[in-house]
């Protein structure tokens, strides 16, 4: 099964704004694709998620999890 497709986009953002955030990049153009795909997506709106703050901070938390406990379970 391939997971990444025309109909994924959201993972390909996914691994970009990942790449970003690891490799800290001196820019904000891949935090920036992240937050307007969100945007387009559910206007930066999901259960008590609000906003570029919230969205932002949730994926970092989950990016931190994975790479200390190996698992997404946040």
């Amino acid at each position: 099964m391939n997971l990444v497709n025309e109909t994924r986009i959201d993972i390909v953002i996914g691994i970009i704004y990942v790449n970003y955030h690891i490799n800290k990049y001196n820019t904000n153009f891949h935090k920036d694709l992240y937050i307007e795909h969100k945007r387009v997506w559910n206007n930066l709106k999901e259960k008590h998620y609000n906003g570029e703050k919230d969205f932002i901070n949730r994926f970092n938390t989950i990016i931190e999890s994975i790479k200390k406990e190996k698992t997404n379970l946040v």
